[in-house]
């Protein structure tokens, strides 16, 4: 369900090709900065041994990400914090998550019906038509990385286990989906079939949620281009541009003192019941500074695409394997002593096939699949 049919490529004029590949780049982006981080943070909350550094450091990469989705899905990953709950704090990260990335599905969306405006005439169908088309695929490429974010906010991934993951209880109760909520089963493990069938329940409610926003879009665009009276090119640009943002403005203004409420400075602990107290729920819900972190997404990406290509051998610097596994530098010389990374010969440099075997499958499809 929700698969691509065909190339996204495919009838696109190849001049054009080189911008879009750089708008689905810009998507593969959004999904590591949000995936990577609401992921750590989620599994630190339920198991609370990652190291405090790396702790901290995806929780000033969160106050950046808030800022980038907005006061109402930020205000929302509070109260369900708040909660606590293994439901509770799974459905917070993971809603944070797609809110993220669909608010940079709409900003693609404008700027492919920008580019399809601007070359109409060559396209098979309207600009808007077209957009929408092209933004749809780009979701559904990207469908695979939501098995991955569940399974490695729940676990800690074990090779021979993984193709085995059974769902834990909490995944089907209350606030996340209808059942009610027990404190202890919640860690209880649902047999292996139930597991794949609400694996795939999530990856369609990613790209329902996705196709939701970018449907409302599109029609708005579509509603303020039909008001213009013999727009000229510029004309259709501005309405393209207002009426994409029309709704999300429209939320912005409705959602009254609830947007106002600041964060508060000082909150009680996330309680997860059955794991009891961890450090790295005090460091999520303790007072944050609002700078973040600015990792080099750009960097990043071109450091994936050689790790993939590299051969048995080859090695990356401490900065480089830091850059690429989201950590602080003095976090992969602990992970050196702790036998998790792999040390070159050559002084201050890290194996990269150690550092492959840190990193997500879905960091590595979304590489080798971006360009399909």
């Amino acid at each position: 369900m929700y698969e691509n049919a065909e190339r996204w490529d495919k009838d696109v004029p190849p001049d054009l090709i080189p911008a879009i590949k750089h708008l689905r780049h810009s998507f593969d982006r959004a999904q590591w900065a949000f995936g990577w981080t609401t992921q750590k943070l989620c599994w630190s909350c339920f198991h609370g041994n990652l190291d405090e550094e790396d702790v901290k450091s995806h929780i000033k990469t969160l106050g950046r990400l808030k800022q980038e989705a907005g006061p109402v899905p930020t205000q929302r990953l509070a109260e369900l914090l708040e909660v606590g709950t293994p439901s509770a704090v799974f459905k917070a990260f993971f809603n944070f998550y797609l809110e993220g990335v669909s608010k940079q599905a709409l900003n693609i969306f404008k700027e492919l019906a920008e580019i399809g405006l601007a070359n109409e005439p060559r396209l098979p169908l309207s600009h808007i038509e077209w957009a929408t088309t092209q933004t749809r695929h780009l979701i559904r490429s990207n469908k695979h990385n939501i098995e991955n974010w569940i399974k490695e906010a729940c676990d800690k991934k074990v090779v021979h286990y993984w193709r085995l993951w059974k769902a834990p209880l909490f995944l089907i109760t209350k606030p996340l989906r209808d059942q009610p909520y027990e404190a202890a089963r919640a860690w209880e493990r649902k047999d292996a079939k139930t597991s794949n069938e609400l694996l795939n329940w999530f990856e369609d409610l990613y790209v329902v949620f996705l196709d939701g926003k970018l449907e409302q879009a599109a029609g708005e665009a579509a509603v303020e281009l039909a008001k213009e009276n013999k727009p000229n090119q510029a004309d259709s640009i501005n309405a393209i541009r207002n009426g994409s943002t029309k709704a999300s403005e429209a939320r912005q203004e409705n959602v009254g003192a609830e947007t106002a409420i600041e964060l508060p400075t000082q909150s009680r602990q996330i309680q997860l019941i059955g794991n009891g107290h961890n450090e790295s729920t005090k460091l999520l819900m303790a007072p944050q500074m609002d700078e973040g972190i600015n990792p080099t997404f750009d960097r990043r990406m071109k450091l994936l695409n050689r790790v993939q290509k590299a051969k048995p051998g080859e090695t990356v610097t401490t900065e480089e394997a830091a850059i690429l596994l989201g950590i602080e530098k003095r976090s992969v010389q602990r992970r050196v002593s702790k036998g998790l990374l792999t040390a070159s010969e050559k002084r201050g440099r890290i194996t990269i096939d150690s550092v492959k075997r840190r990193l997500p499958k879905s960091e590595m499809d979304a590489e080798s699949t971006s360009s399909n």
